[in-house]
């Protein structure tokens, strides 16, 4: 069996740990741990006794908030993909699909994040520069988003 870990515990100056951290090229792990009491034998400054620095506090998990998600109850990658399924041979460009959505009240620079999105799922493949075409898996997409919008209307 192997040995993985091997910890060292030992005092040493700091500036020989220096000096050895300088000359030497290993990876190396330094773990430092102190207890809250000031050592014996170091004089207080100002009346004080020097203390330990704290540990920085954890950060907590910042939330993002999707710019590509619903408003209105309707997915903004609807829009595109219905719009790609209308237009001739199923393409569509950024600057085609920026009016769209900000005919919706979004930001014409959503375009981008949608398309990753789609093109992620398979809707859509890049065939230029800023430019989508519909994939067969993004026509039965839009095909089902149709057959939804006329069961709404119809029910």
């Amino acid at each position: 069996m192997a040995i993985k870990n091997v910890t060292f515990s030992f005092d040493i100056p700091i500036t020989m740990l220096l000096s050895l951290i300088e000359t030497g090229n290993a990876a190396m792990r330094v773990d430092v741990y102190g207890d809250n009491k000031p050592p014996k034998g170091v004089p207080a400054i100002n009346g004080h006794a020097p203390k330990l620095l704290e540990a920085p506090k954890p950060k907590k998990a910042r939330t993002r908030r999707s710019r590509t998600g619903p408003r209105n109850n309707v997915p903004n990658w609807h829009l595109i993909i219905l719009a790609l399924a209308d237009a001739p041979d199923r393409t569509l460009s950024h600057n085609d699909m920026k009016p769209i959505l900000v005919a919706r009240g979004m930001s014409a620079n959503s375009a981008s994040p949608i398309t990753t999105v789609m093109r992620q799922k398979g809707w859509v493949k890049r065939i230029g520069d800023g430019t989508f075409q519909l994939t067969q898996r993004g026509e039965r997409q839009a095909a089902k988003l149709r057959e939804a919008m006329t069961e709404k209307t119809d029910g």
